[in-house]
């Protein structure tokens, strides 16, 4: 079974912070190890590896790309450049794409003019400043082991952010399924889609693996 260092604050968070300690509590592929990961990769493998799943979201992340096509043209300067931080860009193109398939809808995040208090703006936000605390509070000296740090708390309120708005937008997705159902279209023989599967399994698993898919995806990025 695997041991890796990777994300300990944010396995502090999500097995221990504010709730009675218990070392069985998973928490997800990217923070978990030996058998608690082995446990949630059994639950999650047969419906995250299913190569027939991709043609659910083969037209929508084609949309994604073109979009994001369209974004860099408009981004070039008089001498055909552009002077954005492209490493960025590829973050948002990331955060979109894999926002499609773990909250199962479009973020927006192209779009300039996206209200800065909206959810899908907020989570963007989050996202990118996860790897900002993560960075210090886990890959540099970390006192928060020992004693609470102001670095720490501030991480903890980062993640406890990301968990709010990712069961945000579960609820929401949970919400238009409900109502596809109440519909006279039959779905009986169609593929579920990513987030319908996984929330069959328990809500807890869907926002635990929905919050990893944000976070490594726009990490490979």
């Amino acid at each position: 079974m695997p041991i890796r260092p990777g994300f300990p604050s944010l396995e502090y968070y999500r097995k221990q912070h504010n709730k009675t300690y218990d070392p069985k509590r998973q928490t997800g592929l990217i923070s978990d190890h030996g058998e608690n990961w082995k446990d949630f990769r059994s639950k999650v493998n047969h419906i995250m590896l299913q190569p027939k799943t991709i043609k659910l979201y083969k037209d929508v992340l084609e949309d994604v790309a073109s979009d994001m096509v369209a974004k860099l043209r408009s981004d070039r300067d008089e001498n055909n450049m552009i002077t954005k931080k492209i490493g960025f860009e590829m973050n948002l193109w990331a955060l979109e794409s894999i926002g499609v398939v773990a909250l199962g809808t479009r973020l927006n995040c192209f779009d300039p003019n996206l209200p800065a208090d909206s959810p899908a703006r907020k989570l963007i936000q989050n996202v990118h400043g996860t790897f900002e605390i993560v960075e210090k509070v886990d890959f540099g000296l970390s006192p928060w082991r020992f004693f609470s740090t102001p670095m720490f708390k501030k991480a903890m309120e980062i993640f406890a952010e990301q968990e709010r708005l990712t069961k945000l937008f579960i609820d929401q997705a949970i919400e238009n399924m409900d109502k596809s159902k109440n519909n006279s279209i039959d779905t009986s023989n169609s593929e579920k889609p990513i987030l319908e599967k996984l929330l069959e399994i328990d809500v807890r698993v869907a926002n635990v693996m929905a919050s990893d898919m944000l976070m490594a995806g726009v990490d490979t990025a």
